[in-house]
């Protein structure tokens, strides 16, 4: 029997929030935390010099959505996701994400400014841009976003000499799912292999016997 890792529901909710980030607003997007922002710049260049405009995600907190479904029973209850013949034991939960976008230009006329990301924000926040579906086993889960109704700019001339772009910092909490991660004990059914008998056919004139394909049923009593 296969036994298969199956890879919690968060795993699939983290990699579409960086996906959604980065077709929204079409710069290098990844997820660290507070400690590892210049090994993952380092990662995201691949050797290249370093290229304006580019973005961190920091998962600043997780909690449970209250105000969706019945965090409870989905925790006693699970997940109805049907993946390799198990069902995952989940809980709907606010994935808090602290966001921050790192620019070199400053003006609204130039495309990857701090002034153009914040337009991009309110648009995005509006017109719902950074929700996302994850589909998992035979179940398609929807993932919504709260973000925050306003960005705060830098002070335009705020640069110094040890600093060569602006941070724009931003908060957005997607309403998510986590599951605990388990094994999968039933993989996919790949062969059949059966045992086929088929008993001599019985003389016309003559009930077939009771076998273990023919059941002699009583007859009702008149």
């Amino acid at each position: 029997m296969a036994v298969n890792a199956i890879r919690p529901i968060e795993d699939h909710v983290l990699e579409g929030i960086e996906q959604r980030f980065y077709e929204t607003f079409g710069c290098l997007t990844k997820i660290v935390n507070a400690y590892e922002k210049a090994r993952a710049l380092e990662t995201i260049l691949g050797g290249r010099s370093l290229k304006y405009p580019y973005m961190f995600l920091r998962i600043a907190s997780l909690s449970p959505n209250t105000d969706s479904y019945s965090t409870n029973m989905m925790g006693r209850r699970g997940l109805q996701a049907i993946i390799a013949d198990d069902q995952q034991q989940a809980y709907t939960a606010n994935f808090t994400v602290d966001v921050e976008y790192y620019t070199d230009q400053f003006d609204l006329h130039h495309e990857k400014s701090a002034v153009a990301f914040a337009r991009r924000w309110l648009f995005a926040r509006r017109l719902g841009m950074l929700k996302f579906n994850v589909d998992y086993g035979r179940l398609a889960l929807s993932v919504g976003v709260t973000m925050d109704e306003s960005v705060t700019l830098p002070d335009r001339n705020n640069l110094v000499e040890s600093q060569s772009h602006y941070v724009i910092p931003g908060v957005c909490t997607f309403h998510g799912y986590v599951s605990e991660p388990m094994l999968g004990t039933q993989g996919i059914v790949n062969e059949i292999h059966t045992n086929t008998q088929v008993d001599s056919p019985p003389p016309s004139d003559k009930k077939p016997a009771p076998t273990p394909q023919f059941w002699q049923f009583p007859r009702s009593s008149k």
